[in-house]
Formats: structure tokens, sequence, C-alpha cells
């Protein structure tokens, strides 16, 4: 087996790992579903790399190879991210703020390609009819919507009840 070769292999798949984890960043949350970035790098590479090894399109032990290096790759950002607040800010995204005490946040709409019209659909999901019950909304890195209502639209609690002792100290039982 020639070093070239085998060079080129890890040099290909380095490159391809890289552009394919930029592309599915480019998406933005919203398109990634229940899976970060991250992770659908690898399920894409992995399943078409065994698609190759299955076909024989390529050698088996070129396909191994690639396995090996995204594997290794994927370590090697697991480690950092854990290790890195920076590493792990642009490998998994954190949550964006696009509604802040009932009103929208158009640059963060914008920065996450999410229309307005999408926004109500997921608000309308979640319950809310005006944009003023919302103290916070959060699209999350899997995409879904996260909200904390304005206290005076959140739902009763059995803790905003007075207690029976609370409510006998002022005369009220």
């Amino acid at each position: 087996m020639e070093l070239d070769l085998l060079i080129t292999v890890v040099t290909r798949v380095t490159i391809v790992y890289a552009f394919l984890f930029l592309m599915v960043r480019l998406l933005g949350k919203r398109h990634l579903g229940l899976h970060s970035a991250f992770d659908l790098v690898i399920a894409i590479l992995l399943a078409n790399l065994a698609s190759e090894a299955i076909f024989g399109t390529v050698t088996l032990l070129h396909c191994l190879l690639a396995i090996g290096m995204v594997t290794a790759w994927h370590f090697c950002g697991r480690r950092l991210s854990f290790h890195s607040p920076t590493v792990q800010h642009w490998l998994r995204s954190g949550p964006t703020v696009v509604v802040r005490d009932g009103e929208l946040v158009p640059h963060a709409l914008r920065a996450e390609r999410l229309p307005e019209a999408e926004l109500w659909e997921l608000l309308r999901q979640q319950g809310i009819s005006e944009i003023t019950e919302v103290k916070l909304a959060l699209l999350e890195p899997s995409g879904q919507l996260s909200l904390i209502r304005q206290d005076w639209a959140r739902e009763a609690r059995k803790s905003d009840l007075p207690t029976a002792t609370v409510a006998m100290e002022r005369g009220e039982v």
C-alpha cells in the first residue's frame, strides 16, 4: 500500500468532514431536528462510508481508514468542546432568544433564518395567542422552541394558592 494514497484518503476525509460540518451549520437549527450539526455530519459521513465499503466502490482498507478518521475527528471535537467553552460554543451552539418581554427579536430571527410566520406557528403550538404573553422564547439547538410566560399569563399552580395556615392568619377561613 502506498503511503501517498493513504495520505490522500486522510486528507479527503478531513476536507469532506469540514465541508459537511460547515454546510450543516449554515442550514441553521430549525433544519436539524433533534440532532446537533456535529451528530448529523457524523451520521452522513458514516452512512456514506459504509455504503462505499458495502458496494465496493472504494477498497475496504480505505473505508476503514476513513471511518477511523471520522471517528477520531468526532472524538477530538467532543473532547475539545468538553474542555473549551469557545469550541463548545462553535460545535454546539446554544439557544437563541427570539422573543424577549413580549417583543420579537428581529436580528435573532434573521440570524436563525426563522420567518416570523414559522415562529408564530411554534408559539401557537405552545398555546400562545398573544406575543405579550411571552417573557422569553428561545430557539433551542434542537430546533424546538422553549418559552417562559409572563407571570400574569402562566397557568395557576397549586403553590400560587394561599396555604390554610396563611389564610387562617389573614382571617380568610
